[in-house]
């Protein structure tokens, strides 16, 4: 995605970031046409006995605009709130092929979900459970649902993003999950197709993830005289590489779990979000002013928390580089954005050469950048452009402070009424 050219500028595919920045204005998302194609081709080209499918985590990244480039793609999604299920059928993804997982689905979200024919919808809890099947008996055909588990097995994360512990809020407990499965084939409307797991983001090792499969497949084998089972589904969450993870092979685990699967009749499906998106995207930002000090030098710049959380809630590291040769002497910076808050910082102890008025890009953040990003110290939402070769084009405008300010306006003037 980055290469350097023979003036050492750096280029993002065939455009320069130094004029993309000076061209969209900074912070700026930046993301690689051709790196996302070939991270989307890599689940796409699976191989199997059995059928796999690739269903994208929308929260890792949904702008519009990507979500057609992965359908192009041929992959279906997975989602976690009604505001990701309306991207996906907004830029025309067949329903049969997302997925609707997440712990809190609303009764008017469910219902949405149940009325679009959804490939499956994931019960995360005996509660949902009964939700979902009360909603299912006034629909007019039968809903596709699937069980996801948390099977307890803990995974070399951060507490933030592991979710499959016996302490995490997410799924059924395994010894609850063969009750509710015959509940939900003796109630009216209710097709259990399928069972599921996620362990958690950020895994660079595969052995839990083929524990997670046993489990599954033994309870499937359990369930199937109560049900027709589809599918197992084992979430996504394979690393990507930040500094210097391990970064496991989509195939090595299909192929590590086919002695288990094959002889099933199950198709697997894989849910990632990370590791598609998280290479093909980086953040362009402009240095204001370098300060240095007694103990530390620090490079203020105008990208910050809100458009990059990472950092500062899981003290994430991503590699920043300099977009432009530079005649200033390589000296270790912090690199800090403006919100009042010690916790907004980029990056620390970082060896660059740099002056104020010189971009730098911070890398891999095509995932839960944008994503996560927060208008907090009333700061707007940063643009954002795709790349395609020595072309560029705008898939994201920077929020205006006029736009910031419409929702309240609205109402600024209304009176107070009994309720």
């Amino acid at each position: 995605m980055i290469d350097f050219d023979q003036q050492k500028k750096m280029m993002i595919e065939g455009c320069a970031a130094t004029r993309l920045a000076a061209g969209y204005g900074t912070p700026l998302y930046v993301y690689s046409s051709a790196q996302l194609k070939a991270n989307c081709s890599i689940y796409a080209g699976l191989q199997a006995p059995f059928p796999v499918s690739t269903h994208y985590a929308v929260k890792a990244n949904p702008n519009l605009t990507l979500l057609e480039n992965i359908k192009a793609a041929g992959l279906g999604f997975d989602v976690v709130s009604g505001g990701e299920l309306e991207r996906c059928l907004r830029i025309g993804a067949e329903p049969k092929t997302i997925v609707y997982s997440g712990v809190g689905k609303t009764e008017a979200e469910l219902v949405r979900a149940m009325d679009s024919g959804l490939g499956c919808i994931n019960i995360e809890s005996a509660g949902e459970c009964e939700r979902i099947t009360h909603l299912a008996q006034q629909r007019q055909h039968p809903v596709r649902l699937a069980i996801r588990v948390n099977p307890d097995i803990a995974v070399d994360s951060h507490p933030y993003i592991a979710t499959a512990l016996a302490s995490s809020k997410f799924g059924v407990p395994l010894d609850q999950a063969l009750r509710l499965a015959k509940l939900i084939a003796a109630a009216p409307n209710c097709n259990l197709v399928g069972l599921g797991c996620h362990l958690g983001s950020m895994l660079e090792d595969l052995a839990p993830l083929v524990a997670a499969c046993r489990q599954l497949v033994a309870l499937a084998t359990r369930i199937a005289p109560h049900s027709a089972l589809e599918h197992l589904s084992l979430g996504g969450g394979l690393a990507v590489r930040y500094k210097n993870e391990n970064q496991p092979l989509p195939q090595d685990l299909v192929d590590s779990c086919t002695p288990m699967l094959k002889d099933t009749g199950l198709s697997l499906l894989l849910e990632p979000g990370r590791s598609i998106i998280a290479s093909a995207g980086l953040l362009l930002t402009r240095v204001e002013h370098c300060k240095t000090g007694a103990k530390h030098n620090f490079a203020i710049v105008d990208a910050a928390m809100n458009d990059l959380l990472r950092p500062a809630l899981y003290d994430a590291w991503h590699e920043i580089v300099a977009a432009q040769p530079s005649q200033a002497p390589l000296e270790k910076w912090d690199v800090v954005g403006p919100v009042c808050e010690s916790g907004d910082f980029i990056g620390k102890d970082r060896e660059l050469a740099i002056a104020a008025g010189d971009v730098l890009a911070v890398c891999t953040t095509g995932a839960y950048g944008a994503s996560m990003a927060s208008n907090y110290n009333c700061r707007p939402h940063a643009a954002a452009v795709l790349v395609q070769g020595a072309s560029a084009k705008s898939i994201a405008m920077r929020q205006t402070d006029a736009q910031m300010l419409a929702a309240e306006l609205e109402v600024i003037d209304s009176s107070f009424a009994p309720i």
